[in-house]
């Protein structure tokens, strides 16, 4: 079943889940209808605004994760997390020698304190070990003084 552009745009503003799946699939697979589709859509958009973003193509598969833990006593909170990433030398943008250091796999805990100087300033001390692949495991002992305003 063919369905018209026009057809398309009001089955997506009347918010049909699979108009909308096929809209965004068509968008980012920059299939032909995409254009008409998001230039149908654009009127109904209020005040938006259209910005393109470039990058590579396709979708990357760099299984990377943190967890963390923690619970604020007074103005002091401890932490830790464990955080984990792992970019194959296929990737892109951390596998990519031409773009910098190759990433590779990293994980490790971090161990940490903030202290909440006041409701706009906080200082920061935590050790942290990192491991890498194909690399020496290291440790580091890091300060961080933060402020919003």
């Amino acid at each position: 079943m063919t369905v018209s552009i026009e057809n398309w745009a009001e089955q997506v503003r009347a918010g049909d889940v699979r108009a909308i799946s096929r809209a965004v699939s068509a968008i980012e697979n920059r299939e032909r209808e995409a254009e008409e589709i998001l230039r149908q859509l654009f009127p109904f958009t209020g005040r938006a605004y259209r910005v393109g973003i470039t990058g590579a193509p396709g979708v990357f598969h760099t299984p990377g994760f943190y967890t963390q833990f923690s619970r604020r006593f007074g103005k002091y909170r401890p932490y830790l997390r464990y955080s984990y990433l792992n970019a194959g030398v296929a990737e892109p943008i951390y596998g990519d020698p031409a773009d910098g250091p190759v990433v590779g796999r990293r994980n490790g805990p971090t161990f940490g304190l903030r202290y909440e100087l006041n409701d706009h300033a906080a200082f920061k001390l935590q050790y942290e070990h990192l491991a890498q692949r194909g690399q020496k495991s290291f440790n580091a002992l890091e300060t961080q003084f933060s402020f919003a305003f």
